[in-house]
Order: C-alpha cells, then sequence, then structure tokens
C-alpha cells in the first residue's frame, strides 16, 4: 500500500460526528454539517483522500468562525461600530483567506477527476480580494495590470484609511450611511480593478450563500 493511500485512508484518524443524532439537514452550521457528512459518508474517497476532504471541512470551518466573529463585533455596539472597525477588518481578510484556500481546493487536480469543470461563481466574486490584497498586496509584489493607482487603492481594501462602505439591508431605504448601524446596513468591502470596475462583498450578507456553494461541492464529490 503506497503512503498516500495509507495517509489518506479515514480509518486512520480520528474522526467523530459532531451531531450524531441529528440529520445532516438538521445541522444549522454549515460546517459541522460537512463534517458530519464525511464522517458518515460511504464513497470510496473517504478510503483514499481523505486529508484533501478534511482539509476542505476544516476550510469551511474557518470561514463559520470568522463569520461569527464578525457578527458578534459587529452586534456588540448598538450604534455605528467605530470602534472596532479594524478588529472587523481583521476577520474579513482571515475570511476572505479561507475562501482562497477552498478555492484552489475546488480547482485541484483531485476535484477536477470527479467533479470536472467546476463552476465556483460565489466565491469567484471574492478572489479579486484575496489576489490582490490578503494573500499578498498588489503594491508589495504588483503584476502586469496593476497600475499605480490600482496598488495604492487596493493596498487600501481593509486598512483603517479605506472608505467605511455600508449597504441597505434588505426591504430597508435608509442610505444615509451617517446614520448606519448594524440594524440598517451590511457593512461592505470594495477593491476596484483593472478593466475599471469594483469588486465588492458585504461579509454578513454573502457568508450563507457562498459557504454553501462550498458545502455542495463537498457534497457532490462524496457521491462518488
Amino acid at each position: 500500500m503506497n503512503v498516500k493511500s495509507r495517509n489518506n485512508d479515514r480509518d486512520r484518524w480520528c474522526s467523530d460526528d459532531p451531531a450524531p443524532d441529528c440529520d445532516l439537514s438538521d445541522i444549522e452550521t454549515v460546517s459541522l454539517r460537512a463534517k458530519a457528512m464525511l464522517v458518515r459518508s460511504t464513497s470510496n474517497l473517504v478510503r483514499s483522500d481523505f486529508v484533501q476532504l478534511n482539509g476542505a471541512v476544516v476550510m469551511l470551518s474557518g470561514m463559520d468562525y470568522h463569520y461569527r466573529n464578525f457578527v458578534k463585533l459587529i452586534q456588540s455596539d448598538n450604534a455605528q461600530p467605530r470602534g472596532c472597525i479594524e478588529d472587523l477588518q481583521h476577520e474579513a481578510v482571515a475570511w476572505v483567506n479561507r475562501i482562497g484556500q477552498f478555492y484552489y481546493f475546488s480547482q485541484s487536480r483531485f476535484v477536477n477527476e470527479h467533479l470536472p469543470n467546476i463552476q465556483t461563481p460565489r466565491i469567484d466574486k471574492i478572489l479579486p480580494f484575496r489576489m490582490k490584497h490578503t494573500a499578498h498586496r498588489s503594491i508589495d509584489s504588483p503584476k502586469k495590470e496593476d497600475s499605480s493607482y490600482l496598488q495604492e487603492f487596493q493596498a487600501l481594501a481593509f486598512e483603517r484609511h479605506s472608505r467605511t462602505l455600508w449597504v441597505p439591508r434588505p426591504s430597508l431605504s435608509i442610505d444615509n450611511i451617517e446614520t448606519a448601524t448594524h440594524l440598517t446596513h451590511f457593512l461592505a468591502f470594495q477593491i476596484p480593478l483593472s478593466d475599471g470596475s469594483y469588486a465588492e462583498f458585504a461579509l454578513e450578507r454573502d457568508h450563507p450563500e457562498l459557504i454553501m456553494e462550498g458545502y455542495e461541492i463537498l457534497r457532490n464529490l462524496l457521491r462518488n
């Protein structure tokens, strides 16, 4: 038996079901649902590629962790959370980096062997933040398309000097950011792109759908 098959067998590792008495559909936290799914799976992949699969579950767990921290921080002050804006930015950077990890998992040879032509439209929208700021800043390691203007403003994407961006919550029509709070608005982040457009995300708003995109990749893999 080769090294990969010996170390990649689920039976080699301690894998506890986080909710043994619950159906998968009843596990509300997506990353815990993914862990339970991996532990319960009868797919041959858990005997040959457990390390990669389990790592992807850990990535989803990291997304959930930083999402919870972000929401806790932003709800800790009933007014505009000016005092904790840097902490919120740190959580957003960590969340983006976990998404970046999952993106490369989704593009790996392993995934593409079992799920050819995989599409990740929600994850793709976050990638500019990862490629131009959180993995490394374009101002420190610019690419051909990164003008001086882009380098400077991409570097400010998660900095305290960046402009605070507030997006109204659904069904609310309050547009005055001077009175924005977590009750009326989502805190959002924006980064300029080389084509003149901007990438944008609001962590609190976008996390649930984005993490489900990752979960569905795992679910489809474990059908094999």
